[in-house]
């Protein structure tokens, strides 16, 4: 799973404020560390929602000795849900043969995505492996 590190810097009334440097946007904040970590994941995926291709995280080295007194590197993982979730969708009518729709149904139960996401994740793959 990609993880992009997000740059967490404690505010002086309580909290956090989140950014990620690699990618342009993303600013969130939370009042605990917990709950800033649940609002950088939300907003990372928010904005990935639009990206064609995931830019390339940057190392921590790279990062460490740019950041300010209190400011620490949380990495935070995209969540592929989410970015689904946040995508535009179009909705199609689509005729799939009886026992074809009964087997993505057991498969999709155990993954615990609906059909959607199931289809869209199956045409993904097939599109990258260049069908």
């Amino acid at each position: 799973m990609k993880t992009y590190l997000a740059i967490f810097k404690p505010l002086e009334g309580g909290g956090y404020f989140v950014r990620f440097p690699d990618v342009e946007g993303v600013l969130t904040e939370g009042h605990s560390l917990e709950h800033a970590f649940e609002m950088a994941t939300d907003a990372l995926a928010l904005i990935l929602a639009d990206y064609e291709k995931l830019p390339k995280p940057s190392q921590a080295e790279d990062l460490e000795p740019k950041l300010a007194p209190g400011e620490r590197l949380v990495p935070v993982p995209v969540d592929p849900k989410l970015i689904f979730h946040y995508q535009p969708k179009q909705r199609v009518n689509v005729s799939l043969p009886t026992p074809i729709l009964q087997a993505i149904d057991v498969a999709r139960a155990k993954t615990g995505q609906d059909r959607s996401e199931f289809l869209a994740e199956g045409a993904k793959i097939l599109l990258e492996q260049g069908a």
